[in-house]
C-alpha cells in the first residue's frame, strides 16, 4: 500500500482576494475644495434666480390682473352714475313735446336743465344713437312696437320711444323704437 500524501494548503480567504486594498478618499486641495463650493453655490444661485424671476412675473401678472379690475369698476360705477341720470333727460325732453305754449317760462327752464344735462353726459362720453330711420339692429335696439308704414321698407326703425345712449362702444342704454312690419 503506498501511503499518500496529502498536502493540505489552506483555501485562500475569498473575503480578503474579492476586496482591493481600502483606498483612502483622495484628499481635496483648497483650491479643489473652493471650486467645488463654488459650484455648488453657482448652482442654487440659479435655482435662487430662476425662483425670483418666476414670482416677479406672477406679481407682474397680478398686478395688471388688479389694474384690470379696478379699471372695470370705475367703469361701471360711471355707467351706473350716468343711468341714473338719463331718466332726468328723458323727462325733460318729454316736457318740451307735451308742453303748453302758456308755460314759456317754465319750458325755457326745463330746456337749460336739459341741455346742461346732454353736455355733462356728451363731456363723460356719452352719445345719443341716431336710430330713426336706420335698419332695426337688436345690438342696439329694443323694438317695442311694430307698424304698418307703407312708405317704408320692413325692418326700418321709423319712431324712437326713448332714445338709446352709447359709451364709447358700450351700450349704455338700448334704444326703445318702434319698427315698420
Amino acid at each position: 500500500m503506498k501511503e499518500s500524501t496529502v498536502m493540505r494548503t489552506e483555501a485562500p480567504d475569498i473575503n480578503t482576494s474579492a476586496q482591493k486594498p481600502k483606498q483612502k478618499p483622495k484628499k481635496l486641495t483648497p483650491t479643489q475644495k473652493l471650486k467645488a463650493e463654488i459650484d455648488k453655490l453657482e448652482q442654487e444661485n440659479a435655482k435662487l434666480n430662476e425662483r425670483y424671476l418666476y414670482l416677479l412675473a406672477e406679481f407682474d401678472n397680478y398686478r395688471k390682473r388688479r389694474q384690470a379690475e379696478s379699471d372695470e369698476v370705475a367703469q361701471q360705477t360711471e355707467r351706473n352714475i350716468i343711468l341714473s341720470l338719463l331718466p332726468i333727460l328723458d323727462d325733460t325732453e318729454r316736457l318740451f313735446i307735451h308742453h303748453n305754449e302758456n308755460n314759456d317760462s317754465i319750458l325755457n327752464g326745463s330746456k337749460l336743465i336739459a341741455e346742461k344735462l346732454r353736455k355733462v353726459l356728451s363731456d363723460l362720453g356719452v352719445k345719443p344713437m341716431d336710430s330713426k330711420g336706420k335698419r332695426f339692429d337688436p345690438e342696439y335696439h329694443e323694438a317695442i312696437m311694430t307698424v304698418d308704414a307703407p312708405d317704408t321698407e320692413s325692418g326700418i326703425v321709423v319712431d324712437v320711444y326713448e332714445p338709446g345712449y352709447l359709451i364709447g362702444d358700450y351700450v349704455l342704454r338700448y334704444a326703445k323704437v318702434i319698427v315698420s312690419k
